[in-house]
């Protein structure tokens, strides 16, 4: 039982320290995707 908790709990932190990854992911993909755009309209 203990050693299935510690499992269940090192699975829950990976997913977790995952999910904060993608969703720096997808902030810095739209800020550059801001700059982008924004230079396409200058040019």
């Amino acid at each position: 039982m203990l050693s299935w908790l510690i499992t269940s709990a090192s699975m829950i932190l990976l997913f977790f320290q995952n999910f904060r990854g993608v969703l720096y992911g997808i902030r810095v993909f739209f800020s550059m995707d801001k700059a982008f755009w924004k230079h396409v309209r200058t040019a």
